[in-house]
């Protein structure tokens, strides 16, 4: 595994601390997302979502997530794009904003 430099502003740990760890998830995922990010991970899954994070001070946060499978060298690996969600904006205030609209409308 590797991180870019956003990644480690964004968590608030340096890239050695990140790298080769398999309890990355566990460091930086909220324990009420991690089924979700798991489900993505395991189903290869190329949609994007959101779930909730903590950087090393503690904060929480949320983030969209999307990602790919790719064959590096061999083996498959998976990139991930990550971006701090905007609370109440974006795709989910849209999807709110149709569901109320099919309520209204029906």
């Amino acid at each position: 595994m590797d991180v870019n430099r956003r990644i480690t502003e964004m968590f608030g740990y340096q890239r050695e601390e990140l790298i080769g760890r398999s309890g990355v998830i566990d460091m930086v995922v909220e324990e009420e997302s991690r089924p979700i990010v798991l489900h993505h991970m395991q189903t290869g899954s190329t949609d994007a979502y959101e779930a909730k994070v903590r950087r090393r001070d503690g904060t929480r946060f949320l983030v969209e997530l999307q990602a790919r499978n790719f064959d590096y060298q061999g083996r498959t690996v998976r990139v991930v794009s990550v971006h701090e969600s905007q609370c109440g904006s974006g795709r989910r205030r849209v999807e709110a904003e149709r569901g109320a609209d099919e309520v209204v409308n029906g």
